[in-house]
């Protein structure tokens, strides 16, 4: 069994929680008290979304990566090891998430902050950093068929459980 990819469940924490951060900050805007907090949280979720929505490349394996990656990954990259290294994510995570417990209903929002960057520092110590997913053809999905050069097999002949291979088109048999 392989090990445990913290920071891919940091990533996902992140992304799910900043629409909840968001969710909760339009709502706290309206009718509770330090509203403050609630324009903070619509603000800071909007950041962290842009910020998490990048995927990094698993150590093995295949990595899909989310739609416009592409463009968003490099401004990102740019920034070196602000970005890259773990430590820096678990402090922002940690420190976002303090005003997100002054309305009501941005806890939620804090909630999934404060797990954030504790699976980023996790991640950290594990060392554990952001690597960038080289995409082949610019976005994740297959290359077009014009691009294969023939490179077409045939579908299956028969339904799963496929047993190996028969060689009986070449000339060869079982026996």
């Amino acid at each position: 069994m392989g090990r445990i990819e913290w920071a891919m469940w940091a990533n996902v924490q992140a992304v799910y929680g900043a629409p909840c951060t968001l969710m909760g900050g339009i709502i706290g805007v309206f009718d509770f008290k330090n509203e403050w907090a609630a324009y903070y949280a619509i603000a800071i979720s909007v950041l962290v979304w842009l910020v998490e929505y990048p995927r990094s490349k698993r150590r093995s394996g295949n990595t899909p990566s989310r739609p416009f990656q592409e463009y968003v990954a490099p401004v990102w990259n740019a920034l070196g090891p602000l970005y890259k290294f773990y430590h820096v994510r678990f402090i922002f995570h940690l420190a976002a998430a303090i005003p997100l417990f002054f309305c009501l209903p941005t806890i939620l929002g804090g909630i999934f902050m404060v797990s954030s960057g504790t699976l980023y520092f996790v991640a950290a110590l594990l060392g554990e950093k952001w690597i960038p997913i080289k995409l082949a053809f610019g976005s994740g999905a297959a290359p077009p068929v014009a691009e294969t050069r023939g490179q077409i097999s045939a579908p299956p002949s028969h339904p799963p459980p496929r047993g190996p291979l028969r060689a009986s088109a070449s000339g060869i048999s079982d026996d």
